[in-house]
């Protein structure tokens, strides 16, 4: 099997992340502070779907 690489770039145009909410981002529909305010504010969960698909991939390539 020939070992291939596809590069991913994730980009996020956000307002940033408190520290105290750095360690919940990557749950789904995660929300930092009232996104209300906020005038994109988004579902939660781009973070998590990233996350998901990084951990899915890391475990494909360990398997092969």
């Amino acid at each position: 099997m020939v070992d291939k690489d596809v590069p991913i770039k994730v980009m996020d145009n956000g307002i940033g992340i408190r520290a105290g909410m750095q360690s919940e981002v990557f749950q789904m529909f995660a929300q930092a502070g009232d996104h209300l305010d906020h005038a994109q504010g988004g579902l939660g969960i781009g973070f998590a779907l990233v996350n998901s698909f990084s951990l899915i991939t890391q475990r494909r390539r360990k398997s092969n």
